[in-house]
């Protein structure tokens, strides 16, 4: 699975970023940097979407999302960057 490969992807950047042998253990690692697992990275910004959607907060995130008329959803460019 693609998900798979960006986490292994993920897991040997960030023990390079430390400079962490291949065999330490990564959970603490990524905490120690503020990243999250690529799979929670896609439910956080999910959740975000849906809140900016639902409530129109944050102003400076809603301004970036438009809703289209076949149900669509399209993202301004900057929404999809890491």
């Amino acid at each position: 699975m693609e998900l798979c490969r960006l986490q292994q992807i993920q897991n040997c950047l960030a023990r390079t970023v430390v400079k962490a042998p291949k065999s330490s253990h990564i959970t603490p690692i990524l905490i120690s940097l503020h990243w999250l697992k690529i799979n929670e990275r896609i439910e956080y910004k999910l959740s975000l979407t849906y809140k900016v959607l639902t409530t129109s907060q944050p102003d400076y995130l809603h301004n970036l999302i438009s809703v289209q008329s076949t149900g669509s959803l399209e993202l301004a460019p900057r929404l999809l960057s890491p």
